[in-house]
């Protein structure tokens, strides 16, 4: 008998299920990792309630008493040693609402930026509140300003954790309440985060030269529209002279200045391009920035910036009311600040009040 020939698939038909063998797998895959990866990395824990407390300084032992102007404790009776902070009640945190500390250190350890910022996981948006470096801080053991907060809560011993708990502190006493987290970073980490990204775009207003030795600054970057890398970009957000070589023209314009960059690198972190430079990215965030966040926390966060964009970043000034030139302090508007900390980083569903609050006069 004739043997019937058994019918062959062809190569294109039996590729082409070994593809469709293959995508399936790797959907499966795929769902099966992002069901884990949403079930293991969850958004920051923060309590419902939040006591809340006068703003004291960390450090010394007053009660937390105004200060008298003159740099010495005021007395009164809160003046002993261990006081307690005094509690003014409890208040509720909005639901996925996450506050957080963004300050960068100079050379010598003092306070070269300050952020106060908030995300708001429903709505995407971010609120960001930059902190003039010479604010005058309403505090006990000296006459001082933002700038100084750290190195004096570091103190000789060099103990950095001891200058985190004095600038929060400090922060509160501003803003009426402490950051959910903190993240600092040092001029290397900044010039090697911006070239990760490759550089960031921006409009120089003007030809900004100058020059400190001490500091080891050297600053030439002429005006125009242009892509910096990160010891350019560096440069430009330090810069606090005036082209004319007079007294710094105020952290007003540098702070701007700080804003745009912001927003640029922003858009270079949110761009296709930077996918690629995700190792590098990683790799310069644990080398170079120091957080308490945890790891899947910052997975977490990592996870929302698909989801903004630089339409939903708001960049303000912490209000002054003046400046005090003896000394050259910027010097607080209470009310002013307590209406913008209350319509945009405020974490409570509750207002900020004045005695959440501690400013200078």
């Amino acid at each position: 008998m004739a043997k019937v020939a058994k019918s062959r698939k062809s190569p294109m038909r039996k590729f082409f299920m070994s593809f469709l063998v293959t995508i399936g797998v790797l959907i499966i895959f795929a769902g099966v990792a992002y069901a884990a990866f949403r079930i293991i990395v969850q958004p920051p824990d923060t309590a419902d309630y939040v006591v809340v407390t006068r703003p004291v300084d960390p450090f010394d032992n007053t009660g937390g008493n105004a200060s008298s102007g003159s740099g010495q404790n005021s007395g009164g009776a809160n003046s002993n040693q261990n006081s307690e902070p005094e509690i003014l009640g409890i208040m509720t945190r909005r639901p996925e609402f996450h506050t957080f500390l963004v300050f960068g250190l100079d050379i010598f350890n003092n306070v070269d930026v300050a952020i106060v910022g908030s995300f708001n996981a429903q709505t995407q948006e971010v609120y960001l509140i930059s902190i003039p470096r010479d604010t005058r801080l309403d505090v006990n053991r000296s006459i001082r300003k933002v700038s100084a907060s750290f190195s004096l809560g570091r103190g000789p011993q060099r103990d950095n954790e001891r200058g985190i708990t004095q600038l929060i502190a400090d922060i509160h006493s501003l803003v009426g309440f402490e950051p959910d987290f903190y993240v600092m970073i040092d001029f290397r980490g900044f010039t090697r985060l911006v070239d990760s990204v490759g550089g960031v775009e921006i409009t120089v207003p003007f030809h900004m030269r100058y020059t400190d030795p001490a500091q080891n600054l050297f600053i030439d970057l002429p005006a125009g529209t242009r892509t910096l890398n990160g010891a350019q970009a560096l440069n430009f957000v330090r810069y606090r002279n005036a082209d004319e070589g007079f007294r710094a023209i105020t952290d007003f314009q540098r702070i701007e200045n700080q804003q745009q960059m912001i927003a640029s690198l922003l858009n270079e972190l949110l761009s296709a391009r930077t996918i690629t430079r995700v190792p590098e990215l990683i790799r310069n965030y644990q080398e170079n920035v120091t957080t308490e966040l945890t790891l899947t926390e910052k997975l977490w966060f990592a996870a929302q910036l698909p989801g903004m964009s630089a339409e939903n970043l708001s960049t303000y000034t912490l209000p002054i009311a003046y400046t005090r030139r003896a000394g050259w302090y910027e010097m607080p508007d209470k009310e002013a600040i307590l209406e913008l900390v209350n319509r945009t980083v405020n974490p409570f569903t509750e207002d900020i009040t004045e005695e959440m609050v501690r400013i200078a006069r």
